[in-house]
């Protein structure tokens, strides 16, 4: 995982406070870091799946397009916004959602330990 992206403050926030609710032993900040960075990566897949669910057609067209042309975040969002009306709603679900699943993942995990 690339150790440089840039994770939004607020959203850096949410993850952490996941990992911190999730009690997984955490042995030291490095490994902490690239937690935090594989959870976002994760984040970001099922945010965009929740969009494509969202969008049809032309608009989905569109909306591939721009993240392939790397546009800017703002003009994504503000693209967002226009198609889908209920987008903030969308995006809130999407983001509780994320977090019970996270949850639920690492309780069935410590639940059925692999065995080596």
């Amino acid at each position: 995982m690339d150790q440089s992206i840039q994770i939004p403050a607020d959203i850096k926030q949410f993850l952490e406070s996941i990992i911190d609710e999730s009690k997984i032993e955490v042995l030291d900040e490095h490994m902490r870091q690239g937690m935090v960075q594989e959870l976002y990566a994760q984040l970001d897949n099922y945010l965009a799946s929740i969009i494509t669910d969202q969008l049809k057609g032309e608009d989905l067209d569109v909306f591939v397009r721009m993240n392939q042309e790397r546009k800017s975040k703002e003009e994504i969002e503000a693209y967002i916004k226009e198609k889908v009306p209920n987008a903030q709603e969308i995006f809130t679900n999407a983001f509780a959602d994320f977090k019970n699943l996270y949850l639920e993942s690492v309780t069935a995990a410590k639940a059925n330990p692999t065995q080596p």
